[in-house]
Protein backbone atom coordinates (compact mmCIF):
# COMPACT_ATOMS: atom_id res chain seq x y z
CA UNK A 1 0.00 0.00 0.00
CA UNK A 2 1.82 3.52 -0.95
CA UNK A 3 1.53 6.00 1.71
CA UNK A 4 -0.49 8.18 -0.14
CA UNK A 5 -3.56 5.43 -0.44
CA UNK A 6 -2.64 4.98 3.34
CA UNK A 7 -3.64 8.75 4.23
CA UNK A 8 -6.67 8.13 2.24
CA UNK A 9 -7.56 4.94 3.91
CA UNK A 10 -6.65 6.56 7.33
CA UNK A 11 -8.67 9.62 6.79
CA UNK A 12 -11.80 7.42 5.97
CA UNK A 13 -11.88 5.78 9.25
CA UNK A 14 -13.06 8.86 10.61
CA UNK A 15 -17.10 7.72 9.42
CA UNK A 16 -17.07 4.75 12.00
CA UNK A 17 -17.41 7.08 14.66
CA UNK A 18 -21.02 7.73 14.63
CA UNK A 19 -22.02 3.92 15.07
CA UNK A 20 -21.95 1.47 17.86
CA UNK A 21 -18.45 0.22 18.47
CA UNK A 22 -17.47 3.02 16.21
CA UNK A 23 -15.45 4.80 18.77
CA UNK A 24 -13.40 1.09 19.19
CA UNK A 25 -13.41 0.32 15.60
CA UNK A 26 -12.29 3.81 15.16
CA UNK A 27 -9.65 3.68 17.64
CA UNK A 28 -8.22 0.55 16.50
CA UNK A 29 -8.08 1.65 12.72
CA UNK A 30 -5.81 5.05 14.10
CA UNK A 31 -3.78 2.80 15.88
CA UNK A 32 -3.27 0.16 12.89
CA UNK A 33 -2.97 3.34 10.56
CA UNK A 34 -0.06 4.76 12.57
CA UNK A 35 1.77 1.49 13.04
CA UNK A 36 1.78 0.84 8.96
CA UNK A 37 2.98 4.65 8.03
CA UNK A 38 5.76 3.80 10.45
CA UNK A 39 6.56 0.46 8.69
CA UNK A 40 6.12 1.78 5.18
CA UNK A 41 8.33 5.18 6.38
CA UNK A 42 11.07 2.71 7.49
CA UNK A 43 11.70 0.19 4.60
CA UNK A 44 11.24 3.88 2.06
CA UNK A 45 14.97 3.19 0.57
CA UNK A 46 17.26 5.83 -0.81
CA UNK A 47 18.34 6.14 -4.54
CA UNK A 48 20.28 8.24 -6.17
CA UNK A 49 19.00 8.96 -9.69
CA UNK A 50 21.96 9.66 -12.09
CA UNK A 51 20.63 11.16 -15.65
CA UNK A 52 23.74 10.66 -18.02
CA UNK A 53 22.08 13.01 -20.54
CA UNK A 54 22.25 16.08 -18.43
CA UNK A 55 26.28 15.50 -17.78
CA UNK A 56 28.29 17.57 -18.75
CA UNK A 57 31.50 16.73 -17.11
CA UNK A 58 32.10 19.27 -14.86
CA UNK A 59 32.86 16.83 -11.81
CA UNK A 60 30.90 18.87 -9.15
CA UNK A 61 29.30 15.33 -8.16
CA UNK A 62 32.33 14.17 -7.71
CA UNK A 63 33.48 17.07 -5.55
CA UNK A 64 30.56 17.56 -3.67
CA UNK A 65 31.03 13.37 -2.64
CA UNK A 66 34.83 13.68 -1.73
CA UNK A 67 33.52 16.69 0.26
CA UNK A 68 30.33 14.69 1.81
CA UNK A 69 32.80 11.93 3.22
CA UNK A 70 36.03 13.48 3.55
CA UNK A 71 35.81 17.45 4.02
CA UNK A 72 38.39 17.67 1.27
CA UNK A 73 37.56 19.00 -2.68
CA UNK A 74 39.53 16.15 -4.25
CA UNK A 75 37.73 13.94 -7.31
CA UNK A 76 39.87 10.92 -6.19
CA UNK A 77 38.51 10.34 -3.23
CA UNK A 78 35.16 10.66 -4.86
CA UNK A 79 32.73 7.20 -4.19
CA UNK A 80 30.96 8.90 -7.43
CA UNK A 81 33.13 8.32 -11.14
CA UNK A 82 32.64 10.30 -14.13
CA UNK A 83 34.03 8.07 -17.36
CA UNK A 84 34.99 9.68 -20.02
CA UNK A 85 33.40 8.28 -23.64
CA UNK A 86 36.78 9.79 -25.43
CA UNK A 87 35.48 8.69 -29.10
CA UNK A 88 32.11 10.43 -28.75
CA UNK A 89 32.92 13.15 -25.74
CA UNK A 90 30.14 12.13 -24.04
CA UNK A 91 30.88 12.23 -20.34
CA UNK A 92 28.46 9.59 -17.84
CA UNK A 93 28.43 9.70 -13.84
CA UNK A 94 28.28 6.14 -12.33
CA UNK A 95 28.52 4.77 -8.47
CA UNK A 96 27.03 1.47 -6.82
CA UNK A 97 23.92 0.78 -7.97
CA UNK A 98 23.09 -0.80 -4.48
CA UNK A 99 22.30 -4.15 -6.56
CA UNK A 100 19.91 -6.89 -4.65
CA UNK A 101 21.99 -9.68 -5.68
CA UNK A 102 25.13 -7.48 -3.60
CA UNK A 103 27.99 -9.98 -5.04
CA UNK A 104 30.18 -7.11 -2.77
CA UNK A 105 28.41 -8.17 0.29
CA UNK A 106 28.48 -12.06 -0.28
CA UNK A 107 32.17 -12.10 -1.38
CA UNK A 108 33.34 -10.05 2.19
CA UNK A 109 35.51 -13.07 3.84
CA UNK A 110 34.82 -10.74 7.19
CA UNK A 111 31.11 -9.57 6.59
CA UNK A 112 32.33 -5.61 6.79
CA UNK A 113 29.64 -4.73 4.02
CA UNK A 114 26.09 -5.08 5.55
CA UNK A 115 23.08 -3.69 4.18
CA UNK A 116 21.64 -0.46 5.94
CA UNK A 117 17.81 -1.19 7.29
CA UNK A 118 16.98 2.45 6.96
CA UNK A 119 18.22 3.72 3.07
CA UNK A 120 18.95 0.46 1.53
CA UNK A 121 22.76 0.88 0.84
CA UNK A 122 25.27 -1.14 1.35
CA UNK A 123 27.29 0.18 3.42
CA UNK A 124 31.28 -0.92 4.38
CA UNK A 125 32.20 -1.16 8.27
CA UNK A 126 36.11 0.73 8.15
CA UNK A 127 36.25 -0.63 11.43
CA UNK A 128 35.91 -4.95 10.09
CA UNK A 129 37.41 -4.03 7.04
CA UNK A 130 40.57 -5.56 6.40
CA UNK A 131 40.88 -4.19 2.88
CA UNK A 132 41.76 -7.76 0.84
CA UNK A 133 40.23 -6.11 -1.55
CA UNK A 134 38.35 -9.30 -2.63
CA UNK A 135 34.20 -7.02 -2.65
CA UNK A 136 36.71 -4.95 -5.39
CA UNK A 137 36.92 -8.47 -7.65
CA UNK A 138 33.69 -8.94 -6.89
CA UNK A 139 31.35 -6.14 -7.82
CA UNK A 140 30.56 -6.60 -11.59
CA UNK A 141 30.54 -2.62 -12.48
CA UNK A 142 33.68 -1.84 -10.63
CA UNK A 143 32.00 0.16 -8.02
CA UNK A 144 33.93 -0.57 -5.07
CA UNK A 145 37.12 1.65 -4.41
CA UNK A 146 40.32 0.39 -2.35
CA UNK A 147 41.78 3.78 -1.01
CA UNK A 148 45.35 3.62 -0.47
CA UNK A 149 45.50 5.91 2.72
CA UNK A 150 43.38 4.11 4.58
CA UNK A 151 44.01 0.43 3.11
CA UNK A 152 40.27 0.15 3.56
CA UNK A 153 37.72 -0.16 0.40
CA UNK A 154 34.80 2.82 0.04
CA UNK A 155 31.76 2.88 -1.79
CA UNK A 156 28.47 5.41 -2.47
CA UNK A 157 26.04 4.67 1.26
CA UNK A 158 23.87 7.14 -0.16
CA UNK A 159 24.94 9.96 1.80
Amino acid sequence: MALSQLEKFCEQTHRFKGYSLGGVLHGFLKILCKYIHSQLETQMQKVLHINPDKCTGCLQCEMACSYENHDTFATAKSRIKVFDFHHTGKKVPYTCTQCDEAWCLHACPVEAITKDKVTGAMVVNETTCVGCKVCTIACPFGTINYVQETGKVQKCDLC
